[in-house]
């Protein structure tokens, strides 16, 4: 299950473990987002142009390393939910 949520600052200010970055993309620049990172996008002028492009994501250490990290935070984030 994945937890949604709404990436206005408001509900920004009560997720622990967010800490987004906000940057401007000017014309002719191009932002490289790595594997498994999220995003959200939003435009300032009526026309834009987006190419994307994916590729294999190799399962190695990386990926050995998000799982990991991902398994911690859900059981961390289920002992605080039994706290309160």
């Amino acid at each position: 299950e994945v937890p949604w949520f709404d990436h206005t600052e408001n509900d920004l200010q009560e997720q622990t473990y967010l800490n987004p970055l906000k940057i401007t993309v000017e014309p002719n620049e191009l932002l490289y987002l790595p594997s498994l990172w999220f995003h959200s996008v939003e435009q300032d002028s009526p026309i834009t142009i987006a190419c994307n492009f994916w590729y294999d994501m190799e399962y190695d250490i990386k990926w050995n390393y998000y799982q990991f990290m991902s398994n911690i935070i859900k059981q961390q984030r289920k002992s605080e939910k039994k706290r309160t």
